[in-house]
């Protein structure tokens, strides 16, 4: 890209936020000065790589919500998440926790979850106890990289994953 050009996609990354219910607690608060920085900066897409809520709190993803709604009042840009251990810690089973975090975060309640966003491809992969991989979930990733290959050869495939593989 040249001084002249236009960005393609501007992506505002965040992550470990592991915050409670409330404006003060030290992740929102954080959150939401990157919020500014996403809105001055003008992202087209909010991705979140995990570890938003601690022990998935409904409260804390309602806030996050209307917090993305004040930060971006004409409409907030694209958003893609994945969960983290602390959004899933409890006494639940994975499964079960897995899917309360899912809908809290509004996306599809699969894994991988892959979307195509402003041309490009994003997939969110998550662990199925919280810190592992499970090798069975291993071709559904693989099957998601090679759509996502096949549907455009020329562009970068990004992959989000709370733990590195």
């Amino acid at each position: 890209m040249n001084a002249s050009s236009k960005p393609l996609l501007k992506v505002g990354i965040f992550s470990d936020i592991q915050a409670l219910p409330s404006r003060y607690d030290w992740g929102m608060y954080n959150f939401v000065k990157a919020l500014e920085i996403f809105k001055e900066k003008g992202v087209d897409l909010l991705v979140n790589a995990g570890d938003l809520a601690e022990g998935g709190d409904p409260e804390t993803y309602a806030l996050y919500w209307q917090l993305i709604e004040e930060a971006f009042p004409g409409g907030s840009p694209e958003h893609i998440a994945c969960e983290g251990n602390h959004d899933c810690n409890g006494k639940a089973p994975f499964k079960e926790a897995f899917a309360k975090v899912c809908k809290n975060l509004r996306r599809e309640c699969v894994n991988p979850e892959h979307r195509v966003i402003k041309g490009y491809d994003f997939i969110t992969f998550a662990t199925f106890d919280r810190i592992h991989y499970a090798e069975e979930e291993l071709p559904a990733l693989e099957k998601a990289l090679q759509k996502a290959a096949e549907r455009d050869p020329e562009k970068p495939v990004f992959v989000i994953t709370h733990f590195p593989p």
